[in-house]
């Protein structure tokens, strides 16, 4: 797979064992992402969630020990079953 970012950007790639159909629905679905997109221990809802291009997120991860973790950030690429681009923006 070829892959372009720039100086500013961080590219992850990880190979799963299961559909790609399955592994979009784990990161495109709020419920799924709630199961398991939060570390051990802590929890994550969502104020906002609109997965499309274009879409943006604003979510907490709250973890007992340490409080709360805001984070926003915008969908620039989706593509179902191939790609999910997210970029998490510094104001959370």
């Amino acid at each position: 797979m070829e892959n372009r970012i720039g100086n500013n950007e961080v590219f992850i790639e990880e190979v799963f064992n299961a559909s790609p159909e399955r592994v979009f629905s784990a990161w495109t679905d709020p419920g799924k992402l709630m199961q398991w997109y939060a570390p051990d221990d802590c929890t994550i809802h969502f104020k906002k969630i609109n997965i499309e291009t274009g879409g943006q997120f604003h979510s907490c991860i709250s973890n007992p020990q340490f409080g709360d973790c805001w984070c926003i950030g915008e969908y620039k690429e989706i593509v179902p079953n191939k790609k999910n681009c997210v970029y998490p923006d510094q104001r959370g």
